[in-house]
């Protein structure tokens, strides 16, 4: 299978396994909710939210620790990984310990004067605390493992162990239930349990199924390797950074602004988001390792080629959900929320745009990556990423309504994109023009194209659940037809037909 066709399986394998996920978590959360009840579930959100900040940390090493990898194994030095994965599973203990010991520090401030909680539920939610905790403790040391199976391109095994992890939420939420005693309790230790058999399965999977890479006694790791990807990690975690401070930022800008009300409405577009950048970040797991392995051989025309394609692909993807979404978007709040709050409608269909334009950058991002230079690069992201806050404080002090502090997000989304391809020619050679002309350009036309015939449809056919279906399917075809006419290169084309003939041959 070679490098366009293994994409093409990837994505696939990892488009099916959002959707299962999506479904089964939407299946699961109604039944929590009704299990635990409001002021339960309420607690462990409460609670949990205080870990959940942490997310970001484990996307940066995440990153790191597969670049480095593989990198080496594009150069094909199992000795160079060996030293990589050791000192990446010491410094991963290193940051969880750290972190462990921090956060139960805090322990006695947050339950003492921080979280708001209910006198005879604070044990409980000193239970969940620790139980949180353990899962993130076990969480952050399954991500060399995590890691190993990237740089191995393994994405059936990724998706196979996320889709059980679903069902056993499920399993957990049923079980709610048929408990007699704490059902909170119960539920958090079930909620410790799954990372836990994660760490377990793929720690046996990977040590047998790559021998090559072995853990070394007492761990000896090499301390030049350690450094250079405890400072890549460090401006990763800078630049996760920024984003995390622009999203809690806007919320708290609209809070002084307009009160929680209007937080509600900027959450729920965030779900939604969070959503589709769920769909981005796990599709990308299918294109970083080609690209990253083609830096490590030195083949930078492949790498360069790989950088067109991850582009396309994950802007065609998310535009294949994200544009019918938008234009039924009145319809699909309606029928998921019955009352929706003022705003909610234009603060998701504006995100979403946001959404796409960063996409637009994908490639280009996962190319930065793979070269690792990364400190000036992230310095000066970072920098227009934060620029929305006072940019977003400036139009609601003038008057502005709240939905256009995301057109603000949408413009420097736009200047991010520019300085994207500036330091993707600066550092890898990337020709802005042939950039332009073969990706940008005609995924604006394709996705606009789409845009104004689902427009047309709505303004023709009443709102209904058939014209959501119709939309959502009519998109599909658009987008691909257009996409093959106008969008890929005939590389790409012959690349997707011989995938689809293996596909076909196997199921047959």
């Amino acid at each position: 299978m070679n490098s366009s066709e293994r994409v093409i399986w990837n994505s696939i394998v990892l488009y099916a396994k959002i959707i299962v996920c999506i479904i089964l978590s939407l299946w699961t959360v109604p039944i929590v909710l009704h299990g635990l009840g409001a002021s339960d579930y309420g607690l462990y959100s409460l609670v949990a939210g205080v870990i959940a900040m942490l997310a970001f940390l484990r996307t940066a090493m995440s990153s790191s620790t597969q670049r480095y990898l593989s990198v080496a194994r594009g150069k094909g030095d199992t000795t160079q990984m060996n030293a990589i994965f050791n000192s990446a599973i010491m410094l991963h203990l290193m940051i969880s310990l750290a972190i462990l010991i921090i956060l139960e520090a805090l322990s006695p401030f947050l339950f003492g004067h921080f979280l708001n909680i209910e006198p005879e539920r604070m044990f409980a939610g000193k239970v969940i605390y620790q139980t949180l905790l353990f899962s993130m403790f076990l969480t952050i040391m399954t991500v060399p493992l995590d890691a190993e199976l990237n740089a191995y391109e393994n994405m059936p095994i990724f998706a196979i162990i996320e889709i059980f992890d679903y069902i056993f939420r499920l399993v957990l939420a049923y079980s709610l239930q048929y408990i007699a005693w704490d059902k909170l309790i119960w539920y958090g230790i079930g909620m410790a349990f799954i990372p836990m058999v994660n760490l377990a399965i793929k720690f046996i999977y990977t040590r047998a199924k790559y021998k090559e890479l072995y853990i070394t006694k007492f761990l000896l790791w090499n301390p030049v390797v350690l450094k250079q990807m405890f400072n890549f990690i460090g401006w990763n975690t800078f630049g996760a950074l920024a984003i995390v401070g622009r999203n809690q930022g806007l919320a708290i800008i609209l809070n002084l602004f307009f009160g929680t009300v209007m937080n509600a409405s900027y959450g729920i577009a965030n779900q939604i988001n969070s959503v589709m950048g769920y769909f981005s970040q796990t599709l990308r797991k299918s294109l970083h390792p080609q690209l990253m392995q083609s830096e490590g051989k030195g083949d930078r025309e492949r790498m360069l080629r790989l950088v067109f394609t991850s582009s396309k692909f994950c802007v065609l993807v998310m535009g294949v959900i994200a544009i019918p979404l938008i234009v039924e978007l009145p319809l699909v709040l309606k029928l998921w929320l019955t009352d929706v709050p003022q705003y909610a409608l234009e603060f998701t269909q504006l995100i979403l745009l946001s959404s796409l334009v960063y996409q637009m950058s994908a490639g280009l991002m996962a190319g930065i990556l793979a070269v690792g230079k990364m400190r000036k690069y992230q310095i000066v992201i970072s920098i227009i990423i934060l620029i929305n806050l006072p940019l977003a404080y400036i139009l609601l002090k003038r008057g502005f309504a709240p939905p256009w502090i995301i057109v603000g997000m949408i413009g420097c989304e736009i200047l991010n994109h520019i300085t994207h391809l500036i330091f993707s020619k600066s550092l890898f050679g990337l020709r802005i023009r042939q950039f332009c002309w073969q990706v940008i350009l005609p995924l604006l036309l394709i996705l606009g194209l789409d845009w104004i015939i689902l427009m047309g449809i709505t303004n023709v056919m009443d709102t209904s659940f058939i014209r959501l279906v119709l939309n959502s399917s009519l998109s599909v075809i658009i987008v691909g037809g257009l996409a093959w006419l106008f969008l890929l290169n005939q590389m790409e084309k012959n690349a997707l037909l011989q995938f689809v003939k293996r596909f076909t041959q196997k199921i047959k």
